[in-house]
């Protein structure tokens, strides 16, 4: 079997009023219809309310989002007034910090702010409440915390299944579950043990699903190779005697280290960032 079911917005079922009151970034194949159905009922809305649009998350998801859903409804309805909700003392605490000040200063040119080192408790219909007591009034609120364990897993930790404390499915390199070598597991629903030194299990980023692909691909096809050669040693009548035994070891999935981060930042631009250099303009976009 292979697991590959995703993940979820985290923190959606522990935070009150989350679930119900606001616009969730994961599944991410219903995010565009959502933010659609909001900017529609905007330009609906015969009072013209202006809009206060709430992000929860300050990482690259909730800094894209910001900015891109700011630049779009700019252009069809009153200025919208946006806020960038982050538990983390800066943005982007792990990059250096010209990448920093260059996400900071678009955010200012956008008119975007920021509140940093503060919490969500609880959400209700009109208002994200933090953990100081203070609160932030929205008209529209976009979860983007980043990804937690799909309930699922929780479900099957429960069977027996070996997961991390946060509900993570733990694998080898070779993608294959620590507790059952039989499931394979792939993308951000899982955690890799056993690296090398120095190299941790890769960020739940969709560069490192798609490249664990391929490695997963080869390593089912190669799993069942083994299982067929086992079944036709143990009644002698194995056919394939010219394939090389080598060619059903499994691969190991070797993560690469970093990667381009591109964010929207609207009207057809973009910011990137690698090897800490900061790249913006149209042709970032394209």
């Amino acid at each position: 079997a292979s697991l590959d079911i995703g993940s979820t917005s985290r923190g959606s079922d522990d935070i009150p009023g989350a679930r119900q009151y606001t616009i969730p970034t994961r599944p991410i194949h219903k995010l565009i219809q959502r933010l659609d159905q909001a900017r529609n009922n905007l330009l609906q809305d015969e009072e013209e309310t202006q809009p206060k649009l709430v992000v929860v998350g300050g990482g690259v998801a909730g800094i894209e989002l910001a900015m891109s859903v700011t630049s779009r409804w700019n252009h069809h309805v009153t200025k919208v007034e946006c806020t960038i909700l982050d538990s983390n003392n800066k943005l982007l605490e792990s990059e250096g910090n010209h990448i920093h000040h260059a996400i900071q200063d678009l955010l200012g040119e956008k008119g975007i702010h920021v509140r940093n080192g503060v919490h969500v408790t609880e959400i209700d219909q009109n208002a994200v409440h933090l953990n100081n007591g203070q609160k932030v009034e929205y008209t529209h609120c976009i979860w983007a915390t980043g990804a937690g364990a799909h309930n699922l897993a929780r479900h099957l930790r429960n069977k027996g299944l070996a997961c991390d404390k946060y509900g993570w499915f733990r694998i080898t390199p070779t993608l294959q579950s620590i507790s059952h070598p039989f499931i394979f597991a792939a993308g951000d629903c899982a955690t890799m043990e056993g690296l090398p030194s120095g190299i941790s299990s890769p960020p739940k980023a969709g560069v490192y699903a798609v490249r664990a692909g391929p490695v997963l691909i080869q390593n089912l096809t190669r799993y069942l190779k083994q299982l067929r050669r086992l079944e036709s040693e143990s009644v002698d009548n194995y056919e394939d005697d010219d394939e090389q035994e080598e060619d059903q070891e499994l691969i190991e999935y070797k993560p690469q280290g970093d990667f381009m981060k591109l964010l929207a930042s609207g009207n057809g631009r973009a910011i990137g960032f690698r090897f800490g250099i900061t790249l913006q303009g149209k042709w970032v976009f394209d």
